[in-house]
């Protein structure tokens, strides 16, 4: 139709599918601005953590929801079975989780709003049909994670075995290789940390499943080396270590062999290329040589000793010759003896038969040549001591202890440990067992009487002017050492404390030398004088302490009502004893020794019966004439000191 004025008029249907599109898009707009308006504060819809769809949300709320959650979760454990075997749980606390929980409100804020605009339209739109899940922003230990991990698998995890040499009493066996089971430590750890990350509770176990690990190594492989194996394994390696020659069997040598799998290509075959075929390569493990030799120098390593003197015609000499020392060098006698097996392997034979191994020379710093150098030119200090009334095994000791100290060499500014001269004591360096106070008890042990020797020796050092540095006093009083000077002047020692130590501060060597001449052990310390002169003011008793009452222990071991003495008493003292050292009337030095002894009661045994007196007992009230001596006052020991 042509309207009046000619022009053609829009058809019907346009105009109504024109006002329909526009009412569409009105009500879309207002759909989706009604949408922005009312999750304007709050998560969209289906915005899902920690298996929570937190939707609706605003970030605050979401933070408290979460907290409950991941509070649960971490008082929770999880349930794994390993080849359907239980296996210890997993405790999500154990790795000292913290979450970061406005962080992850944040992130999950964040969805439908973080991209371009259509994106956000998008991804806001989808959210009303889908979920957009969201992980929890965690930390955690990792080494605690690794940790459980390894638990794990040291409880399930068999490990493969290749095939081995064995030499055994001279035969060759090479073993069968086992297939080990493993499980997947990365699968298993990324469970782990999906559920940390999630949060989720698990109602069924995290089932790990262990798979069959093939030996890269195996007999068949080793077979084909069997004859080079038996021969370069027909005999031991000798090691000369200076001038000693340590044997290392065949057994040994094959411990030390490794196996490792390589690629080998056979020659080429009628198709024009060589084929690809498993091999294995012979070596040596050189971790388990140098842990070998590092044992081995234990043994063979020797520190230098100087030679010991002594006094003959007004001048030193050598009584003892001089020692030089030697040090096993590990890293390089590794690589000697793995040279040596490399070319047993490689020639199929046992040679060589011996190697050198290299060792570090320290050459001693007095030798005969060297005697007069050292300017020992006179006697600075001596003591002597009584021992009259010791019983044998304590004369033997004192005689036996000064041997081991006699001839000892102090280089200028050396400090001496008498523990350190004398070594090991016991009935393996000639000492008997002899009386000595544990714990307030008299026993018999090794070395009794070895503190007369040290006692003595701190008087030589007192009268030579010489520091001292260490020194204890007896725990309680002893008669020997009150001879002629009252208490106050022993020195206690026993290994490894106490110690009588001090300090040779003259300019020159000096030389200590011991002897025993019937019942009285004399120390005389040889040197150059300096001018220094000592003096002892002391020792001085301050106090005295009467001994207690007598304690009495009841004993099946005597006839009723009979009564043994086992201690006499001993009264307490203190003292004081004031050294001093001058030189051109100046004090170079002084000390102050203060000894505080114990008071002890005496000690009986009282009878109950069933035992009669043996005939060779001391009679009924006698107590034991042995003489001992004690631990140090301090530091408090529980070990005692050697009877002196």
């Amino acid at each position: 139709m042509v309207s009046k004025r000619g022009e053609r008029r829009m058809p019907r249907w346009v105009v109504a599918l024109g006002s329909g599109l526009l009412g569409f898009v009105v009500l879309v707009v207002g759909l989706y601005g009604f949408y922005q308006v009312s999750y304007r504060q709050s998560l969209y819809p289906n915005t899902v953590v920690a298996g929570l769809n937190l939707g609706g949300l605003s970030t605050e709320e979401a933070v408290t929801v979460l907290a409950a959650q991941t509070e649960a979760f971490q008082a929770s454990s999880l349930e794994i079975l390993v080849d359907g075997e239980p296996a210890p749980p997993f405790r999500p606390a154990d790795l000292s989780i913290q979450y970061h929980l406005e962080a992850t409100a944040e992130e999950a804020w964040s969805v439908g709003r973080r991209g371009t605009l259509w994106e956000n339209v998008v991804q806001q739109l989808l959210s009303l049909v889908r979920e957009n899940r969201v992980n929890l922003k965690v930390e955690y230990d990792a080494a605690a994670l690794d940790a459980f991990l390894v638990l794990l698998g040291a409880k399930y995890d068999v490990p493969e075995q290749n095939a081995k040499i064995v030499l055994d009493d001279g035969v060759l066996t090479i073993t069968e290789a086992v297939p080990g089971n493993r499980f997947d430590r990365a699968v298993v750890s990324l469970e782990l940390v999906r559920a940390l990350e999630q949060a989720a509770y698990r109602t069924t176990p995290l089932v790990v499943r262990r798979s069959t690990v093939m030996p890269s190594v195996t007999k068949a492989m080793l077979t084909a080396h069997e004859p080079k194996l038996r021969a370069m394994l027909r005999s031991p390696l000798e090691l000369a270590v200076g001038d000693q020659v340590v044997t290392v069997e065949a057994e040994q040598l094959a411990a030390w062999l490794t196996t490792v799998r390589t690629e080998l290509f056979s020659p080429i075959t009628e198709s024009g290329f060589p084929e690809r075929v498993g091999g294995v390569l012979l070596g040596v493990d050189e971790s388990l040589i140098t842990t070998y030799l590092t044992t081995l120098s234990e043994t063979t390593d020797q520190e230098p000793v100087d030679a010991r003197l002594t006094i003959k015609d007004g001048k030193a000499a050598v009584f003892r010759a001089s020692q030089d020392g030697r040090t096993l060098s590990v890293t390089e006698a590794t690589g000697v003896i793995t040279d040596a097996l490399t070319s047993r392997l490689a020639a199929g034979s046992d040679q060589p038969h011996r190697v050198t191994l290299p060792v570090t020379v320290a050459k001693a710093n007095v030798t005969s040549s060297t005697v007069d150098q050292l300017g020992i030119k006179e006697l600075i200090g001596t003591a002597t001591t009584d021992f009259t009334g010791s019983p044998s095994n304590r004369v033997h000791n004192i005689t036996n202890g000064t041997k081991y100290l006699n001839g000892w060499l102090l280089k200028p500014g050396e400090e001496f440990s008498t523990v350190r001269a004398l070594g090991a004591i016991d009935d393996t360096t000639g000492y008997l067992p002899e009386l000595v106070i544990k714990e307030n008890r008299t026993i018999p042990e090794y070395g009794g009487g070895l503190c007369q020797v040290s006692t003595t020796l701190f008087r030589a050092v007192l009268n030579a002017g010489l520091p001292v540095t260490e020194r204890r006093q007896h725990s309680y009083r002893v008669s020997y050492y009150e001879r002629d000077i009252g208490p106050g002047l022993d020195a206690t020692i026993y290994l490894p404390k106490p110690d009588f130590k001090f300090t040779n501060d003259t300019p020159g060597w000096i030389l200590v030398q011991g002897s025993v001449s019937g019942l009285k052990v004399t120390f005389e310390i040889y040197g150059t004088s300096d001018g220094r002169e000592s003096s002892i003011d002391g020792p001085h008793t301050l106090s005295t302490t009467p001994a207690p009452e007598a304690v009495y222990e009841e004993t099946d071991q005597l006839a009723v009502g009979e009564e043994k003495q086992v201690e006499k008493p001993h009264a307490g003292a203190t003292t004081v004893a004031t050294y001093t050292v001058r030189r051109g009337g100046e004090v170079i030095h002084q000390q102050t020794f203060q000894s505080k002894y114990k008071a002890l009661p005496a000690r009986y045994l009282r009878g109950t019966g069933g035992v009669a007196p043996a005939s060779e007992a001391a009679p009924s009230g006698q107590a034991a004439t042995t003489e001992f001596s004690t631990q140090a006052e301090e530091p408090v020991q529980t070990a005692p000191d050697p009877a002196p």
